[in-house]
């Protein structure tokens, strides 16, 4: 709404009188690209031969450790030209969500906006919109679906358009239900000086471990120095995903038969299926219940999955640290699931006895959602024994609360 209608609302019924304004508009946007560009976010090769949990000497940052600061291979634009298919850009929207993408669309003002200034609503002058706001990626649904309008309602039919900005002759057709893999896959050939920096810096999210020089993580080979890097390990256990971190303040932590070292430490750093670390650190445990299809709607693969995994652990620990403050020093589990609030509350605070009733007298819960309950039950015990406290968390309300169960 402009400001003329706003005053006009507060002019007195049958008065005729000038009523003065004054408006102010405060660019969110703007102020952070200013405070950006005032920071020094070069990435060093070799960071893990120090530092704390992703930030180097004075004025370093790491990209990856705020959602002001990510990678444009990360930021991802829905453009749609007109009302229609938008139902189609927020589902599209939301599946990037919880793949860990920082994805938007183009709203009504903005197109208003655009149109203010004369510059038409094409596909070009959305790509330089893009480009001067840090977007690597944008993304348009297409009006017909492969095999023509029968086709229209079957998620496997829908197409979309995907474009490297700022990259000539990059455009892509790519099916929508493997849009988030696509990404994933074909960020590293885009983008080769992003991964550049955070492969070799060694904090790049989902890749590697630690850090030091390239070091890799995985079941035989522990990340070297540098710790605070982020990562997660697959569980085989079915209708679990457990991933694991560690919190500790002085030695990076190498994961693996050969878990490596290293003088790296600080931040959240993983540790490994075989050596789990240094004396003295503490560990928060993240464990997602349920099939990760269930979050997504789509079935992913490899990298994309990896993404989507670490997102819903990085939303449980955040939420868990606005519970209790600071996670230094916690020894915790945290269960995370898709389901309400209220039903995580009530088992929580009644215990396991009271499940089957629960299951009964709540009207709201979907079928899947009463499996989940008895995946949930089954996690309950088999980490009750582990000896850390129970969190419980609803990935859906993002809250969290204590399992107590006496």
């Amino acid at each position: 709404m402009g400001y003329d209608p706003l005053i006009r609302k507060l002019r007195i019924p049958g008065k005729q009188q000038r009523l003065g304004g004054v408006g102010v508009h405060i660019s969110i946007s703007k102020l952070v690209l200013l405070y950006k560009s005032t920071l020094n976010l070069s990435m060093k090769k070799g960071m893990g031969s120090g530092g704390m949990g992703g930030v180097g000497a004075v004025g370093e940052l790491e990209l990856a450790d705020a959602p002001f600061f990510t990678k444009a291979s990360d930021r991802v634009f829905i453009a749609g030209f007109g009302s229609d298919l938008l139902e189609s850009r927020i589902r599209i929207a939301r599946s990037l969500w919880m793949a860990g993408y920082y994805a938007d669309l183009l709203y009504e003002e903005e197109e208003r906006e655009m149109a203010l200034l004369d510059q038409p609503l094409t596909v070009e002058t959305v790509l330089g919109w893009c480009k001067e706001r840090g977007i690597g990626w944008l993304v348009i649904p297409r009006h017909r679906s492969v095999g023509g309008a029968r086709k229209d309602k079957e998620e496997g039919g829908r197409m979309v358009k995907v474009r490297a900005v700022g990259r000539k002759g990059t455009e892509e057709e790519v099916r929508e239900v493997e849009l988030v893999d696509w990404l994933g896959d074909h960020g590293e050939a885009f983008f080769p000086q992003e991964y550049h920096h955070y492969h070799h810096g060694g904090t790049h999210r989902g890749e590697h471990a630690g850090g030091g020089d390239h070091a890799p993580a995985g079941p035989n080979v522990g990340g070297g120095g540098g710790g605070g890097g982020v990562d997660a390990l697959i569980g085989s256990a079915p209708g679990l995903t457990p991933v694991h971190y560690d919190s500790n303040g002085s030695t990076g932590i190498g994961g693996g038969e050969m878990g490596g070292g290293g003088s790296g430490g600080g931040g959240w750093s993983i540790s490994g299926p075989g050596n789990v670390g240094s004396s003295g650190s503490q560990q928060v445990r993240v464990t997602v219940v349920g099939d990760m299809a269930r979050f997504t709607q789509q079935t992913t693969r490899g990298k994309a999955k990896h993404r989507q995994r670490q997102f819903l652990t990085d939303k449980a620990l955040a939420a868990l640290g606005r519970v209790i403050g600071s996670l230094s020093g916690v020894r915790a589990h945290v269960l995370a699931v898709d389901l309400p609030w209220s039903t995580l509350r009530n088992l929580a605070y009644r215990g396991l006895g009271s499940l089957e009733s629960i299951r009964k007298s709540d009207p709201g819960l979907t079928g899947p959602q009463r499996e989940l309950l008895g995946d949930l039950e089954k996690a309950v015990v088999k980490f009750s024994s582990t000896g850390p406290a129970i969190w419980l968390y609803s990935l859906r309300e993002d809250k969290c609360c204590l399992y107590d169960d006496v």
